[in-house]
């Protein structure tokens, strides 16, 4: 039933046999990992429970039960799972490697690396120990020893280990090493969790402007909605070097990319494919996100051109994306009528996926106040969020000095023509980063975007302070342990000295 995909029929499969109240543990395990191997990962959580409760001794079935915990992000569960494994077994490396990743979660970095050390003191072989030692001492900042690790999981695994090359290509690029990290990126598909899939495409992969110039090309978008802003930025390149460019993209922007790049063809992203896509005249397919291997010298000239003039860097730049004039119009009125002469701030404070790791990286509205100087008028660019946090704003506005409006007659959703338009006439955009800075930046609007990261950047800065594809966009970092509000105190001074300079 997995290999051949028939999920209805391995769950009714799995209820037989769970009212069969089995004893043989080898068949409560090996069905267990049948139900991982879908990634229905909840419901494998909720059948090694039972298998637990069942076989109480029995480590394999805590260990998947741990696995199954913290894959649901329940990882209280899965660390005192690990350890009651571990004190048991003390070289039960499986379960290190659980402790570890969880330690890791909880930034408790030099325990996952002690971990990692004592699970390759066993096993000094292990790909997956060795990736996540590399993946913690990158997390600590140590990014010689991290590239060195990484290398070697892909040895251990006779080059093939999609994982630890995936992981490589973002650490390579974070040093600014774009053509090799780029070719490592091609294994995202098959690295794990990684969501989106590759486009069922006919044709043959673009093998590059040099191998194949001028060709008809379709192209794919990829990966959500900041990042196909964020790779607009190669559309140019991409038309300049061939006759046709076709381009797949969110429905949602087709009418900004259309308006923005008149000549190539846009095809809003539907199931199944479009017809469009697989004519006859085009030649390439290309994701999106393997065309800048081809474009490293581009986007270094970029980098350099930015370095040369530093005092234009987190401005107002001229936008990439071209905005609707009406839009436009519209909101300067509303946003003159509603605020008068008050500079205007965008905001967004959390996406609508939530889990452990992501909200490391999100506020609630009474730490966000703490990022707004006294005298904006703040914008609520957040689509998903509850009356109680609008109200929240409100209330929190009314004492500290500023005027926080829910913009009228727009779906921050679903009407991002709209939406360019409103944020390319704010003053500023403030937030984490979440597809609104993205589109912030594109429409050349300054985005002040505080993150958590212990090692203090971020891969898409390409080894600079900022962000090449971004430049009006300025980071601001925090360690995972430290409080929000220094931080965004310092995001408020920066803020109140754009918008309030002395006179």
């Amino acid at each position: 039933h997995v290999k051949s995909g028939d999920l209805p029929a391995l769950e009714v499969l799995v209820n037989k046999f769970v009212k069969t109240e089995s004893d043989d543990v080898y068949a409560w395990n090996e069905l267990g990992l049948a139900i991982q191997s879908v990634y229905h990962y909840q419901q494998t959580r909720k059948f090694y429970r039972l298998a637990s409760r069942r076989f109480p001794t029995q480590l394999d079935i805590m260990h998947n039960y741990a696995q199954a915990e913290v894959d649901c992000d329940n990882l209280v569960n899965g660390r005192r799972l690990a350890r009651q494994i571990l004190v048991q077994n003390p070289t039960a490396v499986r379960s290190m490697n659980i402790l570890g990743v969880v330690e890791g979660s909880y930034d408790k970095l030099q325990t996952a690396i002690n971990l990692f050390n004592r699970y390759l003191i066993v096993v000094p072989d292990s790909p997956q120990a060795t990736l996540n030692l590399g993946l913690h001492l990158a997390e600590s900042g140590d990014r010689s020893g991290a590239l060195r690790f990484m290398r070697r999981a892909i040895d251990l695994s006779d080059g093939d280990n999609p994982q630890a090359a995936y992981n490589l290509a973002l650490e390579l690029l974070a040093g600014g090493e774009i053509i090799e990290g780029y070719r490592h990126y091609r294994m995202r598909w098959r690295a794990d969790r990684f969501l989106p899939e590759p486009r069922p495409l006919p044709q043959a992969e673009w093998p590059g402007p040099v191998v194949a110039p001028r060709p008809h090309l379709a192209v794919y978008m990829e990966q959500g909605m900041g990042d196909e802003v964020m790779y607009s930025w190669y559309l140019p390149l991409l038309e300049a070097d061939t006759r046709s460019l076709t381009v797949e993209c969110d429905r949602r922007l087709v009418t900004i990319f259309e308006r923005s790049f008149p000549r190539v063809s846009f095809i809003p992203r539907e199931d199944p494919l479009h017809s469009a896509l697989k004519a006859p005249t085009i030649e390439y397919q290309s994701a999106i996100a393997s065309v800048p291997e081809f474009y490293a010298t581009a986007l270094n000239h970029m980098i350099r051109a930015q370095q040369a003039s530093p005092e234009r860097l987190c401005r107002r730049e001229a936008p990439r994306l071209t905005a609707d004039p009406e839009r436009l119009a519209h909101w300067r009125h509303y946003l003159k009528v509603t605020f008068g002469t008050r500079p205007c701030l965008g905001v967004v404070w959390r996406s609508a996926l939530r889990n452990h790791k992501r909200d490391k990286q999100y506020v609630t509205p009474r730490q966000m106040v703490g990022a707004l100087p006294a005298g904006v008028g703040v914008i609520n660019l957040q689509y998903s969020y509850d009356a109680e946090e609008a109200d929240a704003f409100s209330a929190l506005g009314a004492r500290h000095g500023f005027q926080f409006e829910t913009p009228p007659e727009i779906d921050l959703k679903d009407d991002l023509d709209d939406l360019f338009a409103l944020i390319q006439c704010l003053d500023g955009v403030v937030g984490p980063l979440i597809s609104v800075p993205w589109m912030a930046a594109a429409v050349g609007t300054p985005a002040f975007v505080f993150r958590t990261e212990a090692k203090g950047y971020i891969w898409q800065q390409l080894n600079t302070p900022y962000i090449p594809w971004a430049p009006s966009m300025r980071l601001f970092f925090r360690a995972p342990t430290a409080p929000w509000g220094a931080v965004l105190g310092t995001v408020k001074q920066v803020i109140a000295r754009e918008l309030f300079p002395p006179i």
